[in-house]
C-alpha cells in the first residue's frame, strides 16, 4: 500500500539535514561506497520522529496497529545511484531485543555489530506495521521494492520460485510505503544515477514476554 503526501518538500529537507549532521564515527552508522545506513535513526536523532510523525502518519499507524501503538524500529537507508547490489526475496522475520533471554518460540539468535536480533513467534510479525517513508522518487531503476501481493498471509515461508504476481512498488519523494514484515519483497540493482533513501519504521502494540523487551521500544510522539 502507498499513501502520497506523508512529507511536505519542507519537512523532507529538515528530515535529511538531520541524518546528514551526524557523526559518520557514530557507532550505529554503517557506510560503504554501496550504503549509508543509521541504525535506531530515531534514538540517535530524538527530533526525527516528531518531525516525521505527520498527522497522516499518525492516523495510518492508529488504524493498523490501535491505540496502544509504539515504535519497535527504525532505520535510514541511502542506496547511492553508484550502488550495484540487490537484494533477493526474503521475508523480514527478526525483530531487534534488548538482550538475549531465553523465552519459548524465540529462535535463531544473531548478534551483528552489537544489534541482537531473534525470530519471534509469527503473531508477533503479523501485527507489526512496517512503514518505509520515501525521500526520493523510487522506481525499477533505483532500487524500488518489487514484492509478492498477499505472500505474508502464508507465514514464515522457506522460499519460493513462483514470482509470476512479482509487482514493482514505485514510490514517489515524500510519500509512504506500508507493508506487514512477512510480504516477500526483493530489490534490484540501482541502474541511474538517482538516489534512493528511505527511513523505515516499524511500529507494534505487542509487548514480548517478560524478560524480553525490544530494543527500540518507544512511545508515539
Amino acid at each position: 500500500m502507498v499513501v502520497s503526501d506523508i512529507l511536505s518538500d519542507a519537512l523532507r529537507r529538515d528530515a535529511l539535514e538531520m541524518v546528514d549532521s551526524l557523526d559518520p564515527s557514530n557507532k550505529q552508522v554503517i557506510a560503504s561506497n554501496d550504503l549509508f545506513a543509521v541504525r535506531n535513526v530515531c534514538g540517535v536523532v530524538p527530533d526525527l520522529l516528531p518531525l516525521v510523525f505527520t498527522p497522516v502518519l499518525r492516523d495510518l499507524v492508529l488504524e493498523h496497529c490501535g491505540n496502544e501503538a509504539f515504535l519497535t524500529k527504525s532505520i535510514y537507508f541511502d542506496k547511492p545511484a553508484s550502488s550495484n547490489w540487490f537484494v533477493a526475496y526474503h521475508q523480514d522475520i527478526s525483530i531487534s531485543v534488548e538482550s538475549r533471554q531465553e523465552v519459548d518460540g524465540f529462535t535463531g539468535w544473531t548478534a551483528k555489530r552489537g544489534v541482537i536480533g531473534v525470530i519471534p513467534p509469527p503473531e508477533f510479525l503479523e501485527s507489526t506495521l512496517t512503514v518505509r517513508i520515501h525521500f526520493d522518487d523510487t522506481d525499477g531503476t533505483n532500487g524500488a521494492l518489487r514484492v509478492l501481493p498477499r505472500s505474508h498471509r502464508h507465514g514464515i515461508l522457506n522460499t519460493t520460485t513462483d514470482h509470476s504476481t512479482e509487482m514493482i512498488c514505485s514510490v514517489k519523494a515524500g510519500a509512504a510505503m506500508l507493508m506487514r514484515p512477512l510480504l516477500m519483497h526483493a530489490s534490484s540493482r540501482s541502474v541511474s544515477h538517482r538516489p534512493r533513501r528511505v527511513l523505515h519504521l516499524e511500529f507494534n502494540n505487542a509487548e514480548l514476554p517478560a524478560p524480553l523487551r525490544w530494543a527500540e521500544r518507544s512511545p508515539l510522539p
